[in-house]
């Protein structure tokens, strides 16, 4: 080969790999438009955050044990009707950790505004909501929802871990990257991004009503709710019996847990906007030891909510969809006494 057809092959080559760069970095910078963010099965939010324009009284995030548990109907008619004078934006989803939940946080308040208050779902053992059994990494915070964070919430992923060596925090990082880079990918072949078409602030309709996207209860799985108990709980014994939860709030993967529970305490503070925090309990889950919520609150800063023995009882029975998802009876229980713990705080009486 002659050494100007080398030369040309080299600068081929060259500007084929700045292109292959360019466009990776481009699939990136994408991945921040909301109609992307929004594409992995979550339509229905999207036409209440970015579809819709007014504020919402209420927002709730957490995983879809928010979904189907706490009812924006049930948590409005509980609470003190005059003061409510937006809707209630119930905005749990499946697999969600607290930054993914942070995030959407921050998109409800620019495209919709919060007046009243903000519930926030916490995970307790046996993992934080973030951890996922099957991934190879130590932390895998969003699944195949990499893409619904900001890249500045992805990059700010590295400084808060404190305690992971860095080599594994960059890992994670490269392969969030990458996954956002597949999903990208995916929607440019299968335009899943396309159903979520942005609309002008101007031309958004007024939300009137409360936004709550669970269409309904999960299939009923008694065969799942059999096996989950006779794992959970021994026989000849109540489900209550067991020994109580307590969670090791110093174990590294609750740093960057509590790091965004910080994050939405502070966002509040900032907005004069009360946050409180809730477990939403699994149908099997031990009560939780009276040591945990005063560590919680000693670490967050805010109290943690905690269902108590009696709204337990009351679902237990017939007010759960599978072992890990409330129905429709259960979800009416839990949302009436959600209802009247933060009413003090998010609904005061006049």
């Amino acid at each position: 080969m002659s050494r100007r057809r080398r030369h040309l092959v080299q600068a081929a080559c060259a500007a084929l790999l700045v292109l292959l760069g360019l466009g990776l970095v481009r699939l990136v910078e994408r991945s921040d438009a909301a109609e992307v963010r929004y594409a992995a099965n979550l339509n229905c939010l999207y036409d209440q955050v970015f579809r819709q324009r007014g504020p919402v009284s209420i927002a709730i995030f957490g995983t879809s044990r928010t979904k189907w548990g706490v009812s924006p109907t049930g948590l409005a008619r509980g609470l003190n009707p005059p003061k409510l004078e937006h809707p209630i934006l119930n905005a749990g989803r499946s697999f969600r950790g607290t930054d993914f939940m942070y995030q959407q946080l921050l998109d409800v308040e620019a495209n919709r505004g919060i007046t009243e208050g903000v519930i926030v779902e916490v995970a307790l053992p046996p993992e934080p909501t973030f951890r996922m059994a099957d991934s190879p990494f130590q932390y895998d915070y969003y699944r195949n929802f990499s893409g619904a964070v900001t890249m500045d919430r992805l990059l700010a992923d590295v400084r808060t871990r404190p305690s992971e060596p860095l080599h594994w925090r960059l890992r994670d990082l490269g392969e969030q990257l990458r996954r956002r880079v597949d999903l990208n990918v995916e929607y440019l072949i299968t335009g899943k991004d396309d159903l979520n078409v942005p609309v002008p602030a101007a031309e958004r309709p007024p939300g009137t009503r409360h936004g709550d996207c669970s269409g309904g209860d999960r299939r009923y799985r008694p065969r799942a709710i059999r096996a989950d108990e006779a794992e959970h709980v021994p026989p000849g014994t109540a489900w209550s019996d067991q020994d109580p939860i307590t969670t090791d709030f110093d174990n590294p993967l609750w740093e960057r847990e509590l790091h965004y529970l910080r994050a939405f305490r502070a966002w509040g503070e900032e907005h004069d906007v009360p946050v409180v925090f809730a477990l939403v309990p699994r149908r099997v889950d031990p009560l939780v030891d009276p040591s945990v919520p005063a560590r919680f609150e000693e670490l967050v800063g805010a109290p943690l909510l905690v269902a108590p023995l009696a709204v337990r009882e009351a679902a237990y029975a017939d007010g759960y969809s599978d072992s890990a998802h409330l129905n429709k009876r259960g979800r009416a229980a839990y949302t009436a006494w959600l209802a009247a713990a933060i009413k003090p705080t998010v609904n005061p009486s006049p």
